[in-house]
């Protein structure tokens, strides 16, 4: 039965680490959400982690290799 879990990650590094881990055959899901950035008198929208340096993450302990989780790059470690 899987369950989900959180990878903290390496700052700005949440695509990386979520496109890797997606990669590697995991459920990784990143919410994100779009933010208007100014600057120089331009707007710009942009997507941005909902939860920054957080990724969820699908596991079956009975099944996965949670270690490899923590080796992916841009994760540091399983919370």
């Amino acid at each position: 039965m899987k369950r989900w879990y959180v990878a903290y990650t390496q700052p700005t590094a949440e695509l990386r680490a979520a496109g890797h881990l997606k990669r590697q055959g995991f459920d990784a899901y990143l919410p994100l959400c779009r933010q208007i950035r100014r600057h120089a008198r331009r707007e710009e929208t942009v997507l941005r982690p909902l939860f920054p340096r957080y990724v969820f993450v699908a596991l079956d302990l009975d099944i996965d290799h949670w270690g490899s989780v923590n080796g992916t790059v841009g994760v540091s470690n399983l919370v």
